[in-house]
């Protein structure tokens, strides 16, 4: 019954994003799209859509069932061995073995799958949160200055070959202003 069950969503998830295919065919038809821009704009759809993406906890609600030091455990067993390879957390940590466990279990840590091309952050933005980038690269975007001064003007996230179309950013802390 589990593998009906099983077939049943796959079916469900399958048709849902054959629906949403068929609604952007009908929008670009609708609007005189040319055929050539057409079928690019729908292959990268395809792709994203039917892509494999990587979850957060977010995505699974029923989290929010665990009890506290569940949950703190779950985040810490998850977040942990990440932050960890990062020297001066390593370092920290060494001085206070309880802060890597505050951060994990706090609301302080998330994380964000986003695709190629995603933006990040723009020059002259204010950000109430650091990015530790768990997998992929990370394209910056510079510009000369009058002064001639190369300027960072934005980054965002690229693919490697050997990796799907999704990468992983972890958000480490959040400011208060």
């Amino acid at each position: 019954s589990s593998v009906a069950a099983m077939l049943v969503d796959f079916q469900m998830v399958t048709r849902d994003k054959n629906e949403k295919l068929r609604t952007l065919r009908k929008y670009l038809r609708q609007n005189g799209v040319q055929p050539s821009l057409s079928l690019k704009i729908q292959k990268q759809i395809v792709e994203r859509v039917f892509a494999d993406t990587r979850l957060s906890h977010q995505d699974v609600p029923v989290l929010a069932l665990l009890s506290t030091k569940l949950r703190a455990n779950l985040w810490y067993e998850i977040y942990a061995p990440r932050l960890m390879s990062e020297p001066v957390l390593m370092m920290c940590d060494g001085v206070d073995d309880l802060l890597l466990g505050d951060i994990c279990s706090s609301d302080t840590v998330m994380t964000q799958s986003v695709g190629p091309g995603h933006l990040i952050f723009n020059p002259n933005t204010h950000l109430d949160q650091a990015f530790y980038i768990v997998g992929g690269t990370v394209h910056y975007t510079h510009a000369n200055g009058d002064d001639g001064a190369m300027a960072l003007v934005s980054a965002t996230v690229g693919t490697l070959p050997s990796q799907g179309s999704q990468e992983e950013l972890m958000e480490v802390g959040r400011t208060q202003w």
